[in-house]
């Protein structure tokens, strides 16, 4: 029979009965145990709780995209936010489903999903009825021998997730070759492994280290020395660190200095190594230590796919091509789970060898990803061809040292500065749709604007201003005429495919006025020549900078100085426009005629009459 505490009184006596034939009929637990017995199993909605009430062992669900994950779990109790700080069966979700069970048997205590075991603590040859399993106040789930408590055969703290407690050991085993270390959640909603962990270095220093996928070690702790690391002395003010060392085992354990305070060390899903406490009144959690404190020091702090920048106001962006997995979590500065392609490969479709083939975009001035793979290449070519022959792979690039290239995600790329000696190109593959456009039209556009400039520039106010003032004079329109004015028709002209002078159309006197119309309605696409080939960023930039140049206020418009620069970054937003001159719509000017004013000067959109002439 299994054990619990006695109560005084009828009513607690009454409940206790209630339980006890409970147990009789369904074989189930009942409030208050801190153990599972040989014929008791855990279900459903029942936990059992350690001794002086700190810890409880239960069922928790996680929504993981479409599936309502099922999982055994240890947390503190009575706290405003479940804190799990230990599960059994993070590789092995169950179904969110009443059949699953967690019962003792021959291979120790097993969780069943209905008739299958989903996970088991791997004992073997043990009788169910000689053994128990208690959840101690330590946060420690034990299997012991019934009549002999001291003998453990299994015990939780011997196989952590992603926190560290009190007692606990992390370290390595020297007989079994085994790791006791901490493993990040993949990340808020999905306990299974993540890209962090947490573990003893094997060499003489017997540092702390975090490492990125259990390989790239990303920051230390110092030696330990004493009773404490090198590196964060601060964290033996707050706690007292042991190293155990023998033929057997190492490893450090630590207690807290004061032992009203509730304590762990945990790694979080984004690669951080953190301490809390808590006074549990109010049950609320305080970051006493945190290491790295940066999140330029953070490896793969941006995801898969994503871009570190320290110099911008926004660290974490997408690569091109690539789009948040997750807006929302972006939108909190949760970058974690990183970036998703916009469109799949050609090479990926299981159509495949149909559609347009896959291409490179040029990602200058970076850090290179980590994980690449070397491979033999004489040159730039060679080392493409072996990228585009291989659909895993995802990047490469070619320098001095030879040719890498990168399968599957990419992790960690930083943008660097333009005097940063390390900087790097990688090129990316990216599906044909992302790529920019570069046939006919595209290719002009970049050309004619470039000429464009010097052309303006060298005869400001000259032949191109008068050329435009001609042509304006012949539909009875007068306004002030510049360079700058005769350079945003002229690239309105371009990204259109239209002339402004015979443009027609019901509700819009010209091109000006219908390319108004469309931008602040948000249709500025529909403006786009289709030769151009589908939409872009860019090309809808050209149409805000012609836009900008022929505002109907000449001091609102750009100097072509600040026209050169906007047309060769292309990262700066630019400022939204005001309305063009000339950009009356035809029910406009029939109802404002100068026949009907009702006296004075008049001039059409209230400006001066100004003849520009050459010089």
């Amino acid at each position: 029979m299994w054990q619990t505490k006695r109560h005084r009184g009828t009513g607690r006596s009454l409940c206790f009965s209630l339980c006890i034939l409970l147990w009789f009929i369904e074989g189930r637990l009942c409030w208050g145990s801190d153990k599972l017995s040989g014929d008791d199993s855990l279900s459903g909605s029942d936990t059992i709780i350690s001794e002086k009430g700190t810890f409880e062992m239960g069922f928790f669900s996680k929504k993981t995209g479409t599936y309502d994950n099922l999982y055994l779990g240890i947390w503190y109790k009575d706290f405003e936010e479940k804190t799990i700080v230990w599960i059994a069966n993070r590789k092995t979700p169950l179904p969110n489903m009443p059949s699953s069970r967690l019962e003792i048997s021959g291979n120790g205590i097993v969780l069943f999903d209905e008739v299958d075991i989903a996970w088991s603590s791997g004992m073997s040859s043990i009788y169910p009825d000689s053994v128990e399993a208690v959840l101690l106040d330590s946060g420690n789930l034990v299997v012991r021998d019934v009549s002999k408590p001291s003998v453990i055969f299994w015990q939780s703290f011997d196989h952590p997730t992603d926190t560290w407690l009190p007692e606990a050991k992390l370290g390595f085993h020297k007989v079994n070759n085994k790791r006791q270390r901490l493993t990040s959640w993949k990340n808020a909603d999905d306990p299974s492994s993540g890209m962090f962990s947490v573990g003893v270095s094997l060499d003489e220093t017997g540092e702390y280290s975090l490492k990125w996928n259990m390989s790239d070690k990303y920051w230390g702790s110092g030696p330990f020395v004493g009773k404490r690391f090198g590196s964060v002395p601060e964290l033996s003010y707050r706690t007292n660190f042991s190293l155990v060392s023998n033929e057997n085992e190492t490893y450090y354990t630590y207690t807290i200095v004061d032992p009203l305070v509730l304590t762990m060390f945990r790694i979080t899903p984004s690669g951080k190594f953190q301490q809390l406490e808590s006074f549990k009144s109010p049950s609320k959690w305080t970051e006493t230590f945190v290491q790295p404190k940066n999140k330029s020091d953070i490896f793969a702090s941006c995801g898969a796919y994503g871009i570190f920048s320290e110099n911008s106001s926004k660290t974490c962006s997408c690569l091109k091509g690539f789009s948040p997995i997750s807006a929302e979590a972006t939108h909190r500065n949760d970058w974690f789970g990183g970036c998703k392609r916009q469109n799949r490969l050609q090479c990926e479709n299981s159509t495949s060898g149909k559609g347009k083939i896959d291409g490179y975009l040029n990602i200058s001035t970076i850090k290179l990803p980590a994980n690449s793979k070397v491979y033999h290449a004489q040159n730039d070519k060679q080392c493409k061809s072996a990228c585009t022959q291989n659909c895993t792979c995802t990047a490469y690039a070619f320098n001095a040292s030879g040719c890498f290239i990168w399968e599957g995600d990419l992790y960690d790329v930083r943008q660097l500065s333009n005097d940063d000696y390390t900087k790097q190109d990688l090129y990316l593959k990216v599906s044909n749709s992302d790529l920019p456009d570069t046939p006919g039209k595209r290719k002009t556009l970049e050309v004619v604007v470039a000429v464009l400039v010097p052309l303006v520039v060298l005869f400001s106010g000259g032949f191109i201003g008068c050329f435009y003032t001609r042509k304006i004079k012949q539909k009875g329109l007068f306004s002030i005429k510049s360079d700058v004015f005769s350079f945003g028709v002229l690239v309105l002209e371009i990204v259109s495919g239209k002339k402004n002078t015979g443009f027609y159309r019901k509700d819009s006197l010209n091109l000006l006025g219908h390319t108004w119309e469309l931008w602040t309605s948000n249709r500025g696409v529909k403006l786009l020549d289709p030769a151009l080939g589908s939409p872009k960023p860019s090309l809808l930039r050209y149409i805000n900078l012609g836009l900008l140049c022929v505002q109907e206020n000449p001091n609102d418009r750009p100097t072509m100085s600040t026209v050169i620069s906007m047309l060769t970054n292309e990262v700066a937003p630019l400022p939204a426009p005001k309305q063009p001159a000339f950009a009356f719509s035809r029910s406009l000017m029939n109802t404002a005629s100068p026949s009907n004013s009702t006296g004075g000067s008049y001039s059409v959109n209230g400006l001066t009459v100004s003849m520009v002439e050459p010089r």
